[in-house]
């Protein structure tokens, strides 16, 4: 039987796209490899947490009406900054 993703993530099923990202980041610091070296299952712990997380994640965007979160990147909430465009911030030196 499938685990249950909101189980695996820790949340509810009504969190929000910034609790939802928090407890994955948490869980992902938690289960990382790198930070369990001597643990056996922290790789398939890792890899199960963001696995339930892009699913998730995707059906939020989906109910927020961003299926397509490449073209909706501004409205995405999980999406990184983008840094490509200019800036108005100056470094003095």
């Amino acid at each position: 039987m499938a685990k249950d993703l909101y189980e695996i993530l820790e949340v509810e099923r009504d969190v929000s796209a910034s609790g939802l990202k928090s407890s994955y980041r948490g869980l992902a610091r938690r289960y990382h490899p790198d930070a369990n070296p001597d643990d056996p299952e922290a790789e398939s712990n890792f890899k199960e947490i963001a696995a339930a997380y892009e699913v998730l994640a995707m059906e939020l965007l989906e109910r927020l009406g961003l299926k397509n979160a490449d073209a909706a990147n501004e409205a995405d909430p999980m999406a990184p900054p983008d840094f490509s465009a200019p800036s108005d911030f100056k470094v003095s030196r």
